[in-house]
């Protein structure tokens, strides 16, 4: 019954997160909006994810499941920015097409590269912090997890090459 709960909450908050990503992103004001619509996408979904480990995990109802949930949810919003800087390196920065780009506003458009690295290490030191007040040492292969999340991410990121992709992008919008 927790779990179903936890599923129906999530998905109460994906779809229109989703809905908000294919159709109205020109809305989007700046990174608090990207933020929130990280949330609604990834997050809520890591987050629904890490609430149902703790549900399984036998933990009580409450701010044991929330702690887990609210990790899950800066886990995913660190997630997705980390993928969108690490698309910025790649020879096609995604694979949308030009086309799409004119029509859908993406991170970039919303605050420049060192704006979106900051943002991305502010759900980092979130994460680890949480992460800590749960009891980081009692969950150590999470802490693996995360861990080896951010370290990957950091061997992969270049800051040079990242600025090189948003030139690009820039200019091809």
């Amino acid at each position: 019954d927790r779990i179903l709960k936890e599923l129906w909450g999530a998905e109460s908050v994906l779809i229109p997160g989703q809905i908000t990503d294919v159709h109205h992103t020109q809305e989007l004001k700046g990174l608090p909006d990207f933020i929130e619509l990280s949330r609604q996408k990834t997050g809520i979904l890591f987050g629904a994810s890490a609430a149902i480990g703790a549900i399984l995990g036998g933990r009580k109802a409450g701010n044991g499941v929330e702690k887990w949930r609210e990790f899950g949810i800066n886990l995913g919003i660190t997630y997705q920015f980390s993928d969108d800087l690490l698309e910025l390196m790649g020879t096609d920065i995604t694979n949308k097409s030009v086309e799409e780009y004119r029509n859908k506003k993406i991170i970039y458009d919303l605050g420049n590269l060192d704006e979106v690295v900051e943002v991305r290490e502010v759900f980092v030191a979130r994460s680890r912090l949480i992460l800590e007040n749960i009891g980081r040492e009692r969950f150590r292969g999470v802490a693996r997890y995360f861990n080896g999340m951010n370290n990957l991410f950091m061997e992969r990121f270049n800051y040079e090459k990242a600025l090189e992709g948003y030139n690009r992008l820039k200019e091809m919008r």
